[in-house]
Formats: structure tokens, C-alpha cells, sequence
């Protein structure tokens, strides 16, 4: 299975079980539909650190407003995949407990 998050075909495939421990992952079906919460609210901070950022290096967001607004779609459309993925293993922590390797 390939797990580049840039391989758009396999974008939301993931292991049926845990590598390491063996745990099931696929916790029940729809689980993984409110790692959209998490998907949303870290690229919501990422954002706004973008914006910062842009801020503290060109001094205003509204005089570069297309410079800026591009610098922030750019950033998202690559940006997105990885938080896919990456929302996608909050969401598990948040709501399955590892209990070691003898579950």
C-alpha cells in the first residue's frame, strides 16, 4: 500500500490494522467522517500562522491582498493532503485507547 499522501489514488487508504500492536483500525464504519472537525480546525491555524507570518514579512495583508490570497490557496492545495492523514490519526487517538501490545 502506498502511503505518499501526494498519491491522490490512494489518498484515503489506510491499513486495515495497526503494523505495530496489530489493533484494528477500521473502529466502525463513518468513525473516521469527524477527523473533518480535526481536518478543519488545524488548517484553520495553519492559516492564520500563514497569515502572521505574511504579515510580519510584508507589514500589511491588504495592500498584497492577491499576493496574499494566492500564498494561502497555494499553501492549502499542498498542505491538504498531509492534513488529511494526519487528522485522520487524531481523530483515532482521540477516541481509541492503545492498551498495549496484548490487547
Amino acid at each position: 500500500m502506498d502511503m505518499n499522501p501526494y498519491h491522490l489514488r490512494n489518498l484515503g487508504e489506510m491499513h486495515s490494522s495497526c503494523p505495530h500492536c496489530k489493533r484494528d483500525l477500521r473502529v466502525e464504519p463513518g468513525f473516521y467522517f469527524g477527523a473533518a472537525f480535526v481536518s478543519y480546525a488545524m488548517m484553520v491555524l495553519i492559516d492564520i500562522l500563514l497569515a502572521i507570518a505574511f504579515y510580519l514579512i510584508t507589514g500589511s495583508l491588504f495592500d498584497q491582498a492577491i499576493a496574499f490570497i494566492t500564498t494561502v490557496i497555494a499553501f492549502t492545495l499542498l498542505i491538504a493532503t498531509v492534513i488529511f492523514r494526519y487528522s485522520r490519526v487524531i481523530w483515532l487517538y482521540l477516541f481509541v485507547k492503545y492498551k498495549g501490545e496484548n490487547q
